[in-house]
């Protein structure tokens, strides 16, 4: 023979074929050839344990199974006996809200920035929940305008308080003079914009970013879909609107939490959104964008 030493003889006593080209065998360490090389082909005794779980296909959990037990009368088991589970109820959610008589829990906290507090998505803003940490002078003014003063700068009613405070029909209470006179003088906004054709409002943005609000002025005759466009430019949020997708940047009041029609103008959202009121810049989802 011209290579007396090359290839091995399988190690199965009916078959000791001489394979050029031998398989070595990780769990016994034998030698084999193509045809007995697998686990079932020799039988091997040190072949690795099978440790696949079956998985439910209605819960999809899977399932602990014994030793040679067979897996389709294993999920077939745990099925007659009570699959799929009952489903949690829902009070089971953490992050109870904060506020007082709110009975709302979310599955992410949300902590005020102030008083460190946990609360609700409607009540997260400190302009809508009791926030020890904002002073509010009642016999003046009320809690939203103390708390619009104090974020944008403006001088507290406090510093003024022999004027009185009139409530207007669209439902802002404000000073004649002081309240309006310091809110407007801090909002940002295009400068070439009339003095009587500005609408000013609160701009809350996404949950998911850490930009804080701003208070801007718009001309009153753009529509809401232009003013959407000027919010995100100035949060430097990204706006895919002229793209196809499941999600839209949209703008929420944040009185009544519906979209709104970008096509309107914004004089025309009276009454659900008026002058110095707040607003939410968040994506929403296709069957979601209902209008107010």
């Amino acid at each position: 023979m011209e290579f007396p030493n090359l290839g091995s003889h399988c190690d199965i006593k009916d078959c000791k074929l001489l394979d050029f080209l031998p398989f070595t065998c990780d769990g016994c360490r034998k030698t084999y050839c193509l045809e007995h090389r697998s686990y079932s082909g020799h039988k091997c005794s040190a072949a690795p344990v099978d440790v696949t779980l079956p998985q439910c296909p209605l819960c999809s959990q899977y399932l602990n199974v014994k030793p040679n037990e067979d897996l389709n009368r294993r999920v077939e088991e745990h099925i007659v006996k009570g699959c799929p589970p009952e489903p949690k109820q829902a009070t089971n959610l953490h992050n109870p809200c904060s506020q007082k008589g709110c009975k709302n829990r979310e599955v992410v906290p949300l902590f005020c920035k102030l008083c460190l507090k946990n609360y609700c998505f409607s009540h997260r803003l400190q302009l809508d929940h009791t926030c020890s940490q904002t002073p509010v002078n009642h016999n003046n003014t009320t809690k939203r305008e103390s708390n619009l003063l104090a974020k944008f700068g403006g001088p507290t009613p406090n510093q003024n308080s022999n004027q009185k405070v009139s409530v207007n029909t669209k439902g802002l209470s404000t000073t004649d003079k002081t309240i309006p006179s310091a809110l407007k003088l801090n909002a940002k906004g295009d400068a070439k914009i009339p003095e009587n054709k500005r609408f000013y409002l609160e701009v809350v943005y996404p949950l998911s970013s850490t930009i804080q609000p701003k208070l801007m002025f718009f001309n009153q005759e753009w529509s809401v879909g232009k003013a959407l466009d000027v919010i995100a430019d100035a949060g430097g949020v990204i706006n895919n609107n002229n793209k196809p997708g499941p999600e839209k940047l949209c703008l929420l009041s944040l009185k009544t939490g519906e979209v709104l029609p970008t096509s309107v103008p914004l004089s025309g959202l009276s009454p659900h959104v008026c002058s110095f009121d707040a607003i939410l810049l968040e994506k929403v989802e296709a069957k979601r964008r209902t209008v107010c």
